[in-house]
């Protein structure tokens, strides 16, 4: 523990965005036939575009449970092994992810 700080010394983070992107296209076929699709709907969705991988960290006086202790890598480099002790929550985003999906009518 950094004997220099104390639980009451706040911790500021740079703003952050948690970015989504989706796209979507609509296929019409022309063909008419009884078991054919008539059209086809893909969607793509990619969560965490920017790929935001630091260590968020939060405060609130509401719902979340700030009783917490939490350790923080004193430089923000997560391969620093020295750490230092805050009331409060962290969290990370998910990592970047993607998902398509079709869907048929028919």
């Amino acid at each position: 523990d950094d004997p220099s700080v104390s639980a009451a010394n706040p911790i500021y983070g740079s703003s952050y965005y948690m970015t989504k992107l989706s796209l979507s296209y609509t296929l019409h076929l022309k063909e008419k036939r009884r078991f054919l699709p008539r059209t086809i709907h893909f969607d793509l969705n990619v969560d965490n575009v920017l790929d935001d991988t630091d260590a968020q960290y939060g405060y609130s006086t509401g719902s979340q449970n700030t009783s917490e202790t939490v350790y923080l890598p004193r430089s923000g480099d997560l391969s620093d092994p020295s750490r230092i002790s805050v009331p409060g929550n962290v969290f990370y985003f998910d990592p970047r992810s993607f998902t398509l999906t079709a869907r048929m009518e028919f």
